[in-house]
This record gives structure tokens, sequence and C-alpha cells, in this order.
């Protein structure tokens, strides 16, 4: 994961009740909801399996990122592969040449390298590669809809009918503006 594009998504939040010096920390899902002010704008987290998403969208329709994207990328989950096969031989090379150097035999030597490039290869494969994933909250119902781009068309349609809609935004670049769009017509 790109740690760098998961800001919206924390484990442990402290609150500071002002004028006080003690902190209480509430970990993932032990509160449903909090606001969080900055720059004078209000953010909104939603508690969520062992964590706080950040609302991107609030209204009868939510719409939040999904940390635990199940929709494996195809593409990046190949070159990912591909990386960790020529550093698996990279290290085990290195090691090789490593233990040689410092004197070690050669059985010893070999089956250090074997276990260093072992060891990359576990560590890497079993990294996967997900593509974006939204998670919308049906605040009327209590459903939660997952979607990805291959499925947004056919999800954002079985919304749209659910609240006899007409919603122009259908587009998988402008989710946000889809739900906004939602929202102000399923009022």
């Amino acid at each position: 994961r790109d740690f760098t594009d998961y800001e919206f998504f924390i484990y442990t939040i402290l609150f500071l009740p002002e004028g006080s010096a003690t902190a209480s920390a509430f970990k993932g899902g032990r509160l449903s909801e909090f606001g969080q002010e900055i720059d004078g704008k209000l953010q909104i987290w939603d508690g969520y399996v062992d964590g706080y998403l950040l609302r991107q969208v609030d209204g009868r329709f939510r719409l939040s990122r999904n940390p635990y994207s199940q929709t494996k990328n195809e593409f990046f989950t190949a070159v990912k592969n591909q990386i960790a096969d020529s550093l698996s031989k990279d290290a085990a090379r290195a090691t090789l040449a490593s233990s040689l150097n410092n004197g070690q035999d050669i059985n010893v030597s070999l089956e250090n390298a074997v276990n260093a490039g072992t060891v990359v290869g576990e560590v890497l494969g079993s990294v996967e590669i997900n593509r974006k994933e939204y998670l919308i909250f049906d605040s009327r119902d209590k459903s939660l809809i997952v979607v990805n781009k291959d499925t947004f068309r056919e999800k954002a349609a079985q919304l749209i009918s659910t609240c006899k809609a007409s919603v122009s935004a259908v587009s998988w670049d402008n989710v946000e503006g889809f739900i906004k769009e939602l929202n102000a017509a399923c009022q």
C-alpha cells in the first residue's frame, strides 16, 4: 500500500478535552463516529472494523474509502511478482558472495543464499496490491455497498433506482460528485 494514500484511515484517536492535561485514547471501533475541526472545517470519522474512516461525503449516503479493498490489481500484482523474483535472486547472490568472502564453507554459503532468497520471496510474495474501493453507507436502511471501478456503474444504477432520482454525475472519476448529487436528489 502507498501509505500516503491512506490518510483516510486511522487506528487510534486521542481525545484531549479543552482545559485538560489528560488525553483519552480510543482504539478503532470503540466510537461510532467523531468530529475533528481543522482550519475551521469539520471532518467526520466513522468507526469501521479496527479503525476510523474519514467520511468524504455526508448525507443519507455517506462515502468513504475502503482500507480493506478486496479487488486485486492484476497488472501491479504481476509487476510486483517480477520484482520480488528479481530481488530474491539478488538477495541470494549477495548472501552467497558475502558468505564465501567471510570464509564460510560452500554448503553453509549455499544454504544461507537459499534462505535469504526464500525470505525475500515470501515477504514480497505476501504483499497484495489492490485497487481503489469505496464504501457507500445508506444511513436510512443501514446498508453498506462496496464499489470499485468495475462495479460502480451497476451499483450507481441501483442507488439511483432506490430513490428514483435523476443524477447526471455517474462517473468513477467523480464518485464524490455522484454521491453529493444523489444525496441532493434523495432527500
